[in-house]
């Protein structure tokens, strides 16, 4: 079956124009075209689909509204937006529930690229671990390293170095902001690897407002798990000393031990090349998930407390 998308928008021109300029890939993808909000459910009511290309601004229920939903009722389903501008608490609010940004006017090769490898991703893993990925707001911080980012945030004297140090020493906080960085959520896009630039790209301002709307990190529900948790994210830092994607080295295992990861077994390191492909991390880190599973350590072996 090819896969399903649907796009999302209240202007038929919009839709028009999506239409035409993605033709060319009508034989790749089914493609579904809803005007507005209440006709993007009517169709997920009644088809299965991969992904989901929602405008922002719509009236009655706005993108991120949408996506909120979709979220909830639809978990499996990739959420993306495509929109103009949107204002920054329109913003903040589509983080949580949206994978990726794109804005408009936007480059069609580019994103049918992305979309492309976010569905090859996704045929590697069964329904069970896409949905396990696909519910994923932010990989899970410690709480040490969450009360440490908080004070730090919370300092009259804080500089952007001091608070770069802080999200380069945690893969959760790492891969939030390496996320917002490399789409187009504020404005950025591209290819960014390194987690203190993307600290030094997003500006301390927008740092503060996130961290005060709790849409940075998140704590790990199963405290059984925190130990190890804690443990992979120290090898992980101590491996970047010597290669900055070194970070990403543990990430399958991590995954495994986050609140939905016990279904993910040997697909751990699929379900990593998929949440880095999903939230649009350079090629360079999709790499690095996508070899842990031929090395020793990889998911097999999964830290239990």
């Amino acid at each position: 079956m090819t896969p399903q998308l649907l796009f999302v928008d209240d202007e038929k021109n919009v839709l028009q124009g999506l239409r035409r300029s993605l033709r060319c890939m009508r034989h790749d993808w089914t493609m579904h075209f809803a005007e507005g909000a209440a006709a993007a459910l009517d169709v997920l009511q009644n088809t299965p689909i991969d992904i989901i290309v929602s405008d922002m601004r719509m009236p009655e229920m706005d993108g991120a509204q949408l996506l909120e939903k979709v979220s909830v009722d639809y978990p499996s389903t990739a959420r993306f937006v495509l929109s103009g501008q949107a204002d920054r608490e329109t913003t903040y609010r589509s983080i949580g529930p949206s994978h990726r940004f794109f804005s408009k006017p936007y480059d069609g090769d580019a994103f049918s690229e992305a979309v492309n490898r976010v569905l090859e991703a996704r045929r590697q893993l069964s329904s069970e671990a896409v949905t396990a990925v696909s519910r994923l707001k932010c990989l899970p911080t410690p709480e040490a390293t969450r009360e440490t980012f908080r004070r730090e945030m919370a300092a009259d004297s804080r500089t952007v170095d001091q608070i770069a140090d802080v999200v380069a020493a945690d893969v959760g906080l790492s891969l939030k902001v390496l996320q917002l960085t490399n789409s187009s959520y504020f404005g950025h896009g591209g290819e960014v690897s390194c987690p203190r630039q993307a600290v030094r790209m997003l500006d301390l301002a927008v740092l503060q407002e996130l961290t005060d709307q709790h849409r940075l990190s998140v704590g790990l529900v199963r405290s059984e798990h925190a130990d190890a948790f804690e443990a992979l994210c120290t090898e992980a830092v101590e491996a970047s000393g010597s290669d900055p994607l070194g970070l990403f080295s543990t990430l399958d295992r991590m995954l495994a031990l986050t609140d939905d990861g016990a279904c993910l077994g040997d697909e751990a390191p699929s379900a990593a090349a998929y949440l880095t492909s999903l939230w649009g991390l350079p090629a360079s880190i999709v790499s690095v998930c996508q070899s842990l599973g031929a090395k020793p350590g990889g998911a097999e072996q999964t830290l239990v407390a």
